[in-house]
């Protein structure tokens, strides 16, 4: 498959998100792979989320979508999910960055026939500010490894071919949608 005709649908739920959507918009704006929609779901919120969106609403690769009550973060993925229709789909949370590479390196991965890619990645201790870095230490992980919690996934480094699967309204809707598509594509 040619890199450059796969289509990625970025699905990114927000909710009273003011103080970071910027740089989480700007981190996909400046990706080096460009073949991509941006789904903004925002979910009610009720600070200046709605104002800050604005500014993206002449902007032809990115849709802003409003919710008509607050159906949280699964369920505001779901929406996207279903509103979208590009094959490939990744995530990003409206208070995450993406490394500039990130989609072209999972692109690359995709165009190889893998469906299911998980990325290492950083976050920041809200309390503290401190970087940490979550890396796997090998090349696939497993159904196994998942289910005995051997890592800890962040949704903003998950990109995945496109399936029926989509978030449940249930506790842990996170755990239970990355278990089924372990269960439909194997190692990631």
């Amino acid at each position: 498959m040619n890199n450059e005709k796969i289509k990625i649908a970025i699905i990114m739920p927000a909710y009273n998100c003011e103080g970071t959507i910027k740089k989480s918009i700007l981190s996909v704006i400046n990706q080096t792979y460009t073949n991509w929609h941006l789904y903004i779901i925002n979910d009610c919120s009720v600070d200046n989320t709605s104002i800050i969106l604005e500014d993206y609403f002449l902007n032809d690769k990115i849709t802003i979508i409003e919710n008509e009550e607050n159906i949280g973060a699964a369920g505001s993925r779901n929406r996207g999910i279903t509103l979208s229709t590009e094959p490939v789909i990744a995530f990003i949370d409206s208070d995450d960055l993406w490394n500039e590479n990130k989609l072209l390196l999972q692109v690359e991965e995709i165009a190889k026939g893998e469906k299911f890619i998980i990325t290492d990645y950083d976050y920041i201790e809200q309390s503290t500010q401190r970087t940490f870095s979550v890396s796997w230490g090998k090349k696939y992980l497993t159904e196994k490894d998942f289910l005995k919690k051997k890592f800890r996934v962040c949704f903003s480094s998950l990109l995945y071919i496109r399936c029926e699967n989509q978030f449940k309204k249930i506790g842990h809707e996170d755990f239970v949608f990355l278990f089924e598509l372990f269960k439909l594509y194997g190692d990631a």
